[in-house]
Order: structure tokens, then C-alpha cells, then sequence
């Protein structure tokens, strides 16, 4: 890691470039002929460092940097802009559910390939028919009440490989070592470090607040009350808590106005493991919040998908729609709402809300997510939520 005086932290990365230069037989890092790679973690801490990266590319393209940092994205803005053309951008994060059982060597490579194929598909056209076909014929070996034993494994250790090997420790002890290591680095160290906020307790009170109701709807008013700020200190934090890339923030859809507006928001955590480094209470589907938890797992498992433009939710007053859609997707030219029934018996009234939004807005077809039950019936595709969390 890159951590000293940021007025002379160009000067010493200088230097760290050329020492490897010459351990290599170079005289300094411009004379290096052939690739190198060099890897700098919390690159942020150093002053000016986008201009330095710039520097060493241009002047000898063999040397390629690797830079890596935790920090709120914002601080990063600026500095990608200065290495236009010359940069890639990736962002990473806690593992899926698909990739936490490819890793634990719970899938078979052929199931895998399939519902790589079926994300793909679906990514272009948002076909619910489509995606029913596709991963019902991917997961045809697969055995439902297995792979809800796996949710609840993943429920417990999230898609944080360091806690997969963690089985000598208790739930709340594996709680609190995220909290120590992930919520309070966030919160007390970059976003209070890197943006100069002196108030860091409000910051990490909210972001308790919101991890602890996954799904709910957000009332900026409501929730400033509760945490004895003001609206405008809150919807300042909000925008910083945005950057931190801990939460997914789903908007709201008006049927009235096009493309989607920005009116209220609901708010689920990256990962569950998150709420539980929170709450110290471990996330059970078969909770009373069962279905929040399941919505939950379906918000994180889209917001994975490459090419969505959009990901609401609907929730109107609007005549012709009475109800509520957990998700609505949006890419290009293609919508597609999903609603999320994790119960044991489905009746007319859970799913009109689908049926009237697929009708008013002449879509292809909508699709329910459920325990374990696949059905398909006047363009609702019924698929089980662990085919669903396959997907990404």
C-alpha cells in the first residue's frame, strides 16, 4: 500500500518505479523493454496521482499499472478523466450467489456455461418467456430443496470468501469482523477521511438505518426525524453513501412520465452479510421478513446484469394500475417487471398487479419469483428464486 505524506507521495512512488527498474537492469523506469507490471493498493492517499500514472504510460508504454483503492468513487472521477483513453475502469464486488457455488464446487460446468447463456440472452431483450425456457432447461438437474440449503449458506457468509473458511467462528463473531473490517472502514475512513467530513457518527447512523430495512421505501423527511438531522444533511449523506458502492439504490417509476423519473427510492444492501454485520442478526428465509429477504436477493442478483438502464420499482394510485411491482427493467427498447411472491400458495390477487402492467403497457410477459415452483400461464413466467439468483 501507498501511505505517507501526500505532498511527497509523487516523489516516493517516483522512486519506488525506478528501484524496481533497476532490479530489473534498467537504469530507470523509462528504459524498461519489455512489460512490467506494477500494482499500487489506496493509491488515492497520494497527491496528484493521476497525473503521475499519465506521466510513466506515455513515456514508456511497457510499464503497466495496476491501481487499486477503496475509496467512495467520487474521489476517483477527476482522476479518470485526466487518463482518458489510457485507462480501464473496473469495479469490483462481494461475490454472487452463482459465483459463491461455482467456488464451493456446488455446479457442474455444463450448468454453469447454460445460465451464463441464459444471462446473456436475457441481457439483450429482456424476454421473460425466454429466460423461463432458458433456465429451466439449464437447471433441469438440479434439485430445489438443495439449492435453497445453499441460499441459506450464502445467507450466513455472504459472497465474502474470507468468511467461507471462518466455520471456527459464530455468526456474530463473523458479524462483527464485517462491521470492523467493511462498514467502518467506509464510513470512518474514506468517505470521513477523503471528503473531509467532520461529522462521521451521522454517516455511519444512516447507513445502519438503511441496512437494517432492506427494501424499504426511503422518506428523506421520515428518516432525517429519526436520526435528529435535517433534510439537507441527510440528502447530503445519502449522496455520499451513493458513491460508496454498499447499496443499491432502485428508483421509482411513473407510468405518466417518460424515461424514469427520480421521485422516491428504495434502498437494499450489495450483500446481506452487510445487514448482518449491522444488525447481528443473521438473514433466514424462513423469517417472518421472508420475503423482503428474497426481494433483497432478486435486487442484488439484476443490479449484476450489464445492460439494464434502468432498475425501479412501481408503486401507484394510477386507476388503471392498483399495486405494487418489485422491479421493473429497462434495456434499450425492452421492459420487463418482476414481482416477487416468496410464499407457499399464489392466489389471483398476488399476481393482478403483473397482469395489469403487462396489459397497460403491452408487454411481452412478466415474470414471478417463487420458492421452488416453475409455471407459466397469460405471459407470467413463474421462476423458483434460486434459478432467479443464478443469473449473475
Amino acid at each position: 500500500g501507498v501511505r505517507e505524506n501526500p505532498y511527497g507521495g509523487f516523489r516516493i512512488v517516483q522512486n519506488i518505479l525506478d528501484a524496481w527498474a533497476t532490479i530489473l537492469g534498467a537504469e530507470t523506469c523509462d528504459d524498461i523493454t519489455f512489460p512490467v507490471y506494477c500494482f499500487f493498493d489506496e493509491v488515492q492517499e497520494v497527491k496528484d496521482w493521476a497525473h503521475l500514472v499519465k506521466n510513466r504510460i506515455e513515456r514508456n508504454p511497457n510499464v503497466r499499472i495496476v491501481l487499486s483503492g477503496s475509496a467512495a468513487h467520487s474521489i476517483f472521477e477527476k482522476a479518470l478523466k485526466i487518463l482518458l483513453g489510457r485507462v480501464i475502469d473496473v469495479k469490483l464486488t462481494s461475490f454472487s450467489f452463482r459465483e459463491y457455488l461455482e467456488k464451493n464446487g456446488a455446479l457442474g460446468a455444463g450448468i454453469l456455461e447454460a445460465v451464463r447463456q441464459a444471462q446473456l440472452a436475457f441481457e439483450r431483450e429482456l424476454n421473460a418467456e425466454k429466460l423461463y425456457t432458458d433456465l429451466q432447461a439449464a437447471t433441469k438437474d438440479c434439485d430445489g430443496t438443495e439449492m435453497r440449503t445453499h441460499i441459506t449458506d450464502f445467507l450466513q457468509k455472504g459472497g465474502f470468501p474470507q468468511l467461507w473458511k471462518m466455520d471456527q467462528y459464530r455468526p456474530l463473531e463473523m458479524a462483527q469482523f464485517m462491521d470492523d473490517n467493511y462498514v467502518k472502514k467506509v464510513t470512518l475512513e474514506d468517505l470521513m477521511l477523503l471528503q473531509a467530513i467532520k461529522k462521521p457518527e451521522l454517516y455511519e447512523r444512516l447507513l445502519r438505518h438503511l441496512f437494517a430495512r432492506p427494501g424499504q421505501e426511503y422518506s428523506q423527511q421520515k428518516v432525517a426525524s429519526q436520526l435528529g438531522t435535517t433534510a439537507i444533511t441527510l440528502a447530503e449523506g445519502m449522496r455520499l453513501l451513493e458513491q460508496t458502492d454498499l447499496l443499491i439504490f432502485v428508483e421509482k417509476f411513473s407510468l405518466k412520465a417518460e424515461p424514469l423519473k427520480r421521485r422516491n427510492i428504495k434502498v437494499y444492501p450489495i450483500d446481506l452479510m452487510l445487514t448482518t454485520a449491522m444488525t447481528k442478526v443473521t438473514p433466514q428465509l424462513e423469517a417472518i421478513d421472508k420475503g423482503m429477504i428474497a426481494e433483497s436477493l432478486v435486487a442484488q442478483t439484476m443490479n449484476r446484469l450489464k445492460t439494464l438502464s434502468a432498475l425501479a420499482f412501481m408503486q401507484s394510485n394510477d386507476i388503471r394500475f392498483a399495486g405494487e411491482i418489485d422491479f421493473y427493467l429497462r434495456a434499450d427498447l425492452h421492459d420487463c417487471p418482476i414481482e416477487v411472491k416468496y410464499q407457499a400458495e399464489i392466489r389471483g390477487h398476488d399476481i393482478a398487479p403483473l397482469k395489469r402492467v403487462i396489459t397497460e403497457r403491452e408487454l411481452r410477459g412478466g415474470i414471478l419469483v417463487t420458492i421452488n415452483n416453475w409455471h407459466a400461464s397469460q405471459n407470467i413466467y413463474s421462476i423458483p428464486l434460486w434459478a432467479i439468483m443464478l443469473l449473475a
